[in-house]
């Protein structure tokens, strides 16, 4: 898979600093951005983000690559 070091500091970035869809981070030619949040309540979340490369664009080409990221929650307990 693809730039997955850059898609990697761009999740760390929209957790770390709790951006929301519309937010845009640039690495080297390569634009990410969050487009879009949603989930259902209390069990998952999910991630859709685009990235493209910006000598694509300016040639007209859409050779964007969508990652969507599904995160689910699980919850442990320890009862006694």
């Amino acid at each position: 898979m693809k730039n997955l070091d850059e898609l990697t500091d761009f999740i760390n970035e929209i957790f770390t600093h709790n951006y929301t869809p519309g937010y845009t981070s640039h690495f080297g030619t390569r634009r990410f951005t969050l487009y879009a949040i949603g989930g259902k309540a209390n069990e998952s979340v999910g991630l859709e983000i685009w990235s493209e490369d910006y000598n694509d664009t300016d040639r007209g080409d859409d050779k964007r690559q969508v990652y969507e990221i599904d995160i689910k929650v699980k919850e442990i307990r320890n009862e006694r």
